[in-house]
Order: structure tokens, then C-alpha cells, then sequence
């Protein structure tokens, strides 16, 4: 064990660079040892009293602690010795506490030493959690910038648009008059909006994910085939019930496509076929005055039964959106910015401007399916020890698992303003962001570990790679 000795005394200093073995001799002994070589050094020297030693993150070392269990290879250690020794009014030598400590070991001295490294341990604690607040100080006023800039770029990704967004697709839904139709008491409606809202963000990783499924349709709805396979894996519906019953819920026409506020609508109709006594109203469903169970209550059994527990097996489940808003993922995700810019702009066929992601101009270009689909060759190329596969499936459905629902940039609104769903058939900046987390965690993560730390270290894995391209 290799150590730094800077020994002084008054204003004459030495400093040793000393191998002390593997390091369980104490500090007592180091400290004698460093007055030793300080005094062998100073022809007619007489060995000075060692007053304490410290080092600069640690304010009491205790005498009789083991070296190598209180500092490590190549740690500076401060020596100090007596250069004179002050009297008090009765002539008697005051000595340091590390001294007494150290060298008063008597037995008529031990209360007093126990009180004395009561208050250097306290005294160390106080230093110590100074010095982590001041770092910490330090750190928060490094980085405030560099966090501010991420949570900028990535708001609409870290927003809790839910209440805004459900109320917009409420009042879709309530204009089509299909809720009123199925459930004609107005407090049960409301009561079904609640448990919507409350679920949505499990309802919408659901939807976003089985409307991927196939390489056929768009990104942002549901096939029929998509809709078959949910509810196939949701085990919503018995084995009894066949497809005719399942092409009911969808809608009845095989050859349309499912939004999102029409999926609410079928998941509705679908816990009240299973949970409530139900009559026929105009060829919809309309719940019986003798239902056994509330409306919202059937809604809420339904998710609980049949949706909850299927949630973790999503790749696209809630830990990666609440890993992607942590202060550490956001920092990692500042120090590759003009690499994920550089990325972008290329598959997005975009000019490519090193300061854009500073002045918000990248944020007024997207990619399509096909050029996201282009970017994900880099992940889909070859399988390396610890890596899982990911396919073109995976891909669309990373693609639709990071659109957010509300429109943000220019693009996107434009679309938005000539049809309310294809805006999320482009991916913009802070989507791709996201995307890439996602890609990453597919890539290279455990499925049995979804641990904040665990998935940040699957995205400086993805960033290292796409670094490179």
C-alpha cells in the first residue's frame, strides 16, 4: 500500500512518498513512523510529539484504526507535530485531542478519551456531510444548465398530457353519442371517464403497442388482426367466443382500422358483456336496469383482471418513461445531444446543423416509419454475446410506444389539422430521443431487471453505438 506523507512542523514541511506493505499496521504507528523520518532527516532533532493527522476528506483519524481499513493506495495523509507546546495558567502541557487519543492510554484517562472521539467522530460526520452538500451544491450548479436544456427538448415526452389529451378524445367520444347509447346514466359516464383517466397510461402502452403489431397498417390504430391478438392475450374474452364475437367489439367491419377513443369504447362494451346483464339497443349494447354491476365497476374489474397483469411484459412498459425523466438519464442523454441531432437529420433527411438542438430549429423536421425503420438496421444488425434480437416488429412498435399525443411542432400540427391521428405517423426530434431509449433497453436489457440503473446503463450502450455510425 502506497501512501503521500506531508509532515509538518511550524513552517518547515516534508513530504515522503511511503510503501507500508499491505497496510495493517494502525495509524498510530504511521504517524510515528512519519516523525521518525521527519526528525532523521535534522541533524540533532529531538523526535517531536505527532499532534494529529487528517487527510483532506477525512478530519480524525483514529490512532488505533488499521490503515488500509481508513485510507486507500496513494491517499495524501497530513502529519502535524508540535513545534512548541502551550502551557495553561497552571503550567501544565495542553495537548491536541489526537494526541491524548493516541498516546494518553492509561486507564485514569479513558473517560477522557472516550469523550474526546465522541466529539472528533462527531466533528468528522458534521465535515463529512458538509462536503457532500457542497458537492452536491457544486453538481446541481454544473448540470442546472445542461438539465434545463433536456427538459426543454424532451417536454412533450416527460408532460402528463393525460388530463388535456382525455379531454379532448372525452369530448370525441361524447359528440359520437356512443358512450350515451351503451350507458345512458350520465354519473356512471362520468365514473367510467375516471377510470379511463386513471388507467390511461397503461390503456394508451397497450394501444400503442398492439397497433404495430402488423407491418400492414399504420402505427397509430388497430387492424382487426391487431385487436384479435389483444384480446387473445388479455384473455378478455372466453375460448368460447369466437372470432364473430371479437369482430362485434371491434366494430363489425374487419376491413377498418380502431383509434384510440374507439378502442375505450370496445374495452366499455367488453366489460359489460362480461360483467353486466346487457339488452340490445338500435344493434348496440345497452346496459339492463337489473345489471348486476356498475358500469365503471365492470370497467375497472376488466382492467384489474385482465390488463395489469400483462402491463410488465410490454417492452414499452412505464419504468422506461420514468427512467427517460430522471436527472441522470436526461445528463447521459446531454453529453450524445449532437450525435442524436447528427443522427436524426441524416434519416430524416434533414441538413444537418451542429447547434440545432441549441436554437430548437431540429425540432421542426420528422421522420416517417419507413426512415425510422432505416435508422433501426444499426440495432438490427448482428447479435453479440448478452444481446437480444430485435425485428422489424420491434421497431414499429418502439415507433409507436414514443409518440406522444398531442401535436407539438409545426409539422405535426399541420397534419393534425388534416386528420387528428396522422401527426402520430411522424416521429419528431424528442420522439426519437425516446426511441432510442427504448431501442436500447430491447437491445441490450434483462428482462428480469428493469431497474432504473439497469435500463440507464442499456442507454449508454444504444448512444455508444449510434456514436459510432
Amino acid at each position: 500500500m502506497l501512501l503521500q506523507l506531508e509532515v509538518k512542523q511550524g513552517k518547515d514541511t516534508s513530504k515522503y512518498n511511503v510503501n507500508i506493505g499491505k497496510g495493517n499496521a494502525s495509524i498510530k504507528w504511521l504517524a510515528l513512523m512519519a516523525s521518525h523520518r521527519f526528525c532523521s532527516e535534522r541533524a540533532g532533532s529531538i523526535k517531536p510529539l505527532v499532534k494529529n493527522m487528517f487527510t483532506t476528506t477525512k478530519t480524525f483519524l483514529h490512532p488505533e484504526h488499521v490503515c488500509k481499513e481508513t485510507l486507500h493506495n496513494g491517499e495524501v495523509v497530513f502529519v502535524e507535530l508540535y513545534h512548541e507546546l502551550k502551557v495553561d495558567e497552571f503550567c501544565n502541557p495542553v495537548y491536541h485531542s489526537w494526541t491524548i487519543i493516541a498516546f494518553f492510554t492509561s486507564q485514569g484517562k479513558a473517560d477522557l478519551r472516550t469523550k474526546l472521539i465522541e466529539d472528533k467522530e462527531q466533528e468528522a460526520k458534521k465535515f463529512y456531510d458538509e462536503r457532500i452538500r457542497k458537492a452536491e451544491e457544486e453538481r446541481v450548479a454544473e448540470n442546472l444548465p445542461k438539465l434545463h436544456r433536456m427538459k426543454h427538448i424532451m417536454e412533450e415526452q416527460l408532460s402528463d398530457g393525460v388530463v388535456v389529451h382525455m379531454q379532448n378524445e372525452w369530448k370525441l367520444i361524447e359528440i359520437s353519442g356512443v358512450l350515451e347509447s351503451i350507458v345512458p346514466n350520465e354519473p356512471e359516464q362520468q365514473a367510467i371517464r375516471l377510470v379511463i383517466v386513471a388507467n390511461y397510461s397503461e390503456l394508451s402502452l397497450f394501444f400503442k403497442h398492439y397497433s404495430a403489431i402488423n407491418s400492414q397498417g399504420g402505427t397509430h390504430t388497430l387492424e382487426f388482426i391487431e385487436f384479435t391478438k389483444l384480446v387473445s392475450d388479455t384473455k378478455m374474452l372466453s375460448k368460447e367466443e369466437n372470432s364473430s364475437m371479437i369482430l362485434k367489439f371491434f366494430g363489425g367491419d374487419i376491413a377498418t382500422q380502431m383509434n384510440q377513443r374507439e378502442f375505450f369504447i370496445s374495452i366499455i362494451n367488453i366489460a359489460l358483456h362480461k360483467y353486466t346483464q346487457f339488452r340490445t339497443h338500435k344493434g348496440r349494447l345497452a346496459v339492463s336496469t337489473a345489471a348486476s354491476v356498475a358500469p365503471s365497476v365492470a370497467l375497472h374489474k376488466l382492467l384489474e383482471d385482465h390488463f395489469k397483469p400483462h402491463i410488465h411484459l410490454l417492452p414499452s412498459s412505464i419504468a422506461i418513461k420514468k427512467t427517460l425523466g430522471s436527472e441522470q438519464c436526461l445528463l447521459v442523454l446531454h453529453d450524445y445531444l449532437s450525435c442524436l441531432v447528427r443522427i436524426f437529420c441524416r434519416y430524416a433527411e434533414l441538413p444537418f446543423d451542429a447547434e440545432a438542438a441549441f436554437n430548437d430549429s431540429v425540432n421542426s423536421g420528422a421522420m416517417n416509419v419507413k426512415q425510422f425503420s432505416s435508422f433501426c438496421s444499426i440495432f438490427i444488425g448482428g447479435i453479440e454475446k448478452n444481446e437480444n434480437k430485435i425485428t422489424m416488429k420491434h421497431t414499429r412498435q418502439v415507433f409507436s410506444a414514443s409518440q406522444h399525443d398531442e401535436a407539438s411542432n409545426e409539422t405535426e400540427i399541420q397534419l393534425k389539422n388534416e386528420n387528428i391521428d396522422s401527426h402520430q405517423e411522424l416521429m419528431v426530434f424528442p420522439e426519437f430521443i425516446e426511441a432510442v431509449v427504448r431501442l436500447g433497453v430491447l437491445k441490450y436489457s434483462n428482462v428480469d431487471d428493469r431497474s432504473e440503473q439497469a435500463i440507464l446503463e442499456t442507454v449508454r450502450k444504444a448512444l455508444d453505438r449510434i456514436s459510432t455510425c
